[in-house]
């Protein structure tokens, strides 16, 4: 697979994550699904392009929790919510993952 067609990957799986994410972990397979192909399929694509769903979709999580929580209307529940995690702990701690600091810290810079 050429370097365009990684791309071209990798930007729909981004697209599908993101509609995908509210409220809901979009696993491979819905993913792999929303594109016509099988979950198999997706992962050797990815893999190809040096990456997978979970880097994905991490990444995607992790892009948009700070964007999310530079709106200051939102409460770090919906942000939560908003990204697919089935409790807002399970969100804080990988925020701290991420950033070294909690949610309420990063909104008091």
């Amino acid at each position: 697979m050429n370097l365009h067609n990684w791309r071209n990957v990798i930007s729909q799986v981004r697209e599908k994550l993101a509609k995908q994410l509210r409220g809901g972990n979009p696993s491979v397979e819905t993913v792999a699904m929303a594109l016509n192909m099988t979950s198999r399929t997706l992962q050797r694509k990815l893999k190809d392009a040096n990456t997978s769903h979970k880097i994905l979709l991490e990444d995607m999580r992790k892009k948009l929790a700070k964007h999310y929580l530079e709106n200051k209307n939102l409460g770090v529940s919906e942000v939560a919510y908003l990204l697919g995690y089935s409790e807002p702990s399970v969100f804080h701690r990988a925020f701290k993952r991420w950033f070294d600091r909690t949610p309420a810290e990063l909104r008091e810079q």
